[in-house]
């Protein structure tokens, strides 16, 4: 990881932050795996709103587990809406 990070490795933007949901509610569990499925959307989109570091991956992913479990209470069932969330959500988080 870090060789690559020093190599700045294209394929480092979509690792998923795992370690930030090391000690995250159980109740997360099946937004968070959402979110990790649809990562890439996710990133591609903070990408084209020019909001996105690979150092912020966090921040996204905090921001997209949040945002979709606060809107959606765990009912998954609109896989696009809920990326659009998701999405809002990671920026919203990013931009502060």
């Amino acid at each position: 990881m870090a060789v690559s990070l020093m190599n700045g490795d294209p394929e480092d933007d979509y690792r998923f932050p795992d370690e930030v949901f090391a000690e995250a509610p159980r109740s997360w569990g099946a937004v968070v795996a959402f979110v990790k499925r649809f990562w890439r959307q996710i990133v591609d989109a903070a990408k084209a709103a020019r909001e996105w570091a690979w150092w912020k991956a966090g921040q996204c992913a905090t921001g997209a587990v949040s945002e979709i479990s606060d809107k959606f209470h765990g009912d998954l069932s609109d896989p696009e809406a809920v990326v659009a969330v998701g999405v809002y959500g990671c920026l919203k988080r990013l931009r502060g």
